[in-house]
């Protein structure tokens, strides 16, 4: 199993890797961006301990450079900001961050007749809209609902798709007081 952790390591979703939610020991993580916290393009892999025993074992050479590995800079940072997830709990901060953001009520908008769900894991959460909430039922594309809907939270820093729904994925170091 595979777990790409790009978006979700480092604790944005409450765990150290969104994996974790699943009890699950995935054989490779890839992970990027948080690593750093985006001030240096790093990435990696990381592979289960039966994968590497394999992988040595065979005495095969193995490339293993890539784009944003390994550079002596961005390992610096790394170590940094893993000290500093670390150190200041991001992922306690998220859990409790997006538990703000799940059950945060703004405008009554879990009363709105068009919010089907709202949900998340850590800072990485979503408001779906919806035609019809008790059957589920999406608004038909040609309705432009999704469109309108962009036009109007873009300009304001929040993400949507042009169809189901907003997205909240605040930076780490998102105050709470600004989350509602």
């Amino acid at each position: 199993m595979v777990s790409d952790e790009v978006i979700t390591g480092f604790g944005r979703t409450g765990t150290m890797f969104g994996f974790e939610h699943w009890g699950v020991k995935p054989d490779l993580i890839q992970y990027a961006k948080a690593i750093t916290s985006g001030y240096f393009p790093l990435g990696g892999i990381g592979v289960s301990d039966e994968i590497a025993q394999t992988m040595e074992e065979s005495g095969k050479p193995r490339m293993h450079a890539y784009t944003y590995s390994a550079h002596p800079t961005g390992c610096a940072v790394a170590l940094a900001m893993l000290d500093i997830i670390e150190g200041e709990d991001f992922p306690g901060q998220a859990k409790k961050k997006g538990q703000a953001v799940t059950g945060w009520s703004p405008f009554s908008i879990n009363d709105h007749p068009h919010v089907g769900d709202i949900r998340g894991l850590g800072m990485m959460c979503a408001v779906e809209y919806v035609k019809d909430p008790t059957t589920g039922e999406m608004f038909p594309p040609e309705d432009g609902i999704g469109a309108r809907i962009h036009d109007e939270t873009w300009p304001r820093n929040v993400q949507s798709s042009a169809r189901r729904c907003l997205r909240f994925s605040t930076p780490d170091r998102h105050r709470r007081k600004n989350l509602g």
